[in-house]
């Protein structure tokens, strides 16, 4: 792919403006957080680097800035601030997005607060009418008081497979290379599979369904099923809802979320909420088509 223009220094003029502030590799944005975390087969949002890089090679080019806060468990915090771009421009060989995000973390089995920083890129190319392929990459470094850094590379390998404009499927291979024996365990990117279905009975609606599954800290190998619904209910309204059960952990979550897709810019709001004890993470995203 051809180098970035000036879209992206643009963008990294803006991430040095985030360094004072605080995001999380799970929650990759509003939209997704809205969708519980489905999206690995279909979602038309820079976020979907991050689910599943295969989906980079059908996005269009735009920029994101999000924020996100709450709490994703009992005495769980996280604060998430960060932006992505896309470059698809008609002349590149492939399709790229970069991201940064901020990140703050507390709770989750920490002595202290973990304060990380996220940089993530992902191409994505369309190889045949009915197969897109994709790979990303990041870096993830946490800073724990009285310790030193804690830095994280990694990335994922996805496919996508389109039987038509209406119904795909997804396979995701995420954090393949081996964990960083010395970060805390709530820290660690564990290698995982994915599978997701995308499915749009008609022009107004959407319905997705993922199923994913760790191998590392699961000896009982279950699995993760997450399933939503999205409709558009006016000219420039979508709303969506979702649910989770983390068949790891042994809990339900449901979310929701609306957008607001106007001809210069769209805003998503999206929340979890984990079922079993209240807690919510809400999240505000602003995109802009170029």
């Amino acid at each position: 792919m051809r180098a970035f223009g000036k879209k992206s220094v643009l963008f990294l003029l803006f991430v040095i403006g985030l360094q004072s502030q605080a995001t999380d590799q799970f929650a990759a944005g509003s939209y997704s957080l809205g969708l519980s975390g489905t999206g690995r087969a279909g979602l038309s949002s820079p976020e979907a680097a991050f689910l599943n890089p295969a989906l980079v090679g059908l996005l269009e080019s735009s920029g994101q800035v999000t924020y996100m806060d709450g709490a994703p468990a009992e005495s769980a915090h996280r604060t998430i601030i960060g932006a992505s771009l896309v470059d698809a421009e008609p002349n590149n060989m492939s399709n790229g997005v970069i991201s940064y995000r901020k990140i703050r973390r507390t709770g989750e089995g920490l002595d202290h607060a973990a304060d990380g920083e996220l940089w993530h890129g992902a191409l994505g190319k369309i190889l045949s009418p009915h197969f897109v392929l994709g790979i990303s990459a990041r870096r993830l470094t946490y800073q724990i008081p009285g310790s030193s850094l804690k830095d994280q590379w990694n990335g994922s390998l996805g496919m996508l497979y389109l039987f038509n404009s209406s119904f795909g499927v997804a396979y995701v291979l995420d954090n393949p290379v081996n964990e960083n024996e010395d970060i805390p365990l709530a820290l660690r990117q564990n290698l995982t599979h994915g599978l997701g279905v995308y499915f749009k009975p008609y022009e107004m609606a959407r319905i997705r369904m993922d199923v994913t599954k760790q191998e590392r800290f699961n000896p009982s190998n279950n699995v993760d099923f997450a399933f939503s619904f999205e409709a558009k209910t006016a000219e420039m309204f979508m709303i969506r809802l979702g649910h989770l059960w983390n068949g790891v952990e042994g809990r339900n979550e449901w979310g929701g979320g609306l957008s607001f897709v106007g001809p210069k810019l769209i805003l998503d709001y999206g929340f979890r909420q984990n079922l079993k004890d209240s807690e919510t993470m809400h999240g505000v995203d602003l995109r802009i088509p170029f």
